[in-house]
């Protein structure tokens, strides 16, 4: 074939990329509450879903990013991965 285009990710990409962007829903979750937190004075808490988050899913993402140069492109730019971690 000359010529191939595909119009959709693959698979992997996507579930790539789902797990990027629930880091960085927590991320922000995390965030929130510590302004909510501030602005009200409160001691208000959660379950430290970020901490489980990434213990559960964290060697996973270690392992794309290692797989393939687009999956740490994506890992990055959502913020679920740094440069300094190999």
């Amino acid at each position: 074939m000359l010529f191939r285009s595909t119009f959709f990710d693959d698979d992997r990409a996507q579930y790539v990329t789902a797990l990027a962007l629930l880091h960085l829903l927590l991320v922000i979750q995390e965030a929130l509450l510590a302004l909510l937190n501030a602005l009200f004075r409160k001691n208000a808490s959660l379950p430290k879903p970020l901490a489980k988050y990434l213990l559960t899913y964290g060697p996973k993402m270690a392992d794309f990013a290692r797989e393939k140069d687009e999956f740490r492109i994506i890992l990055s730019e959502l913020g679920a991965w740094s440069a300094d971690k190999k």
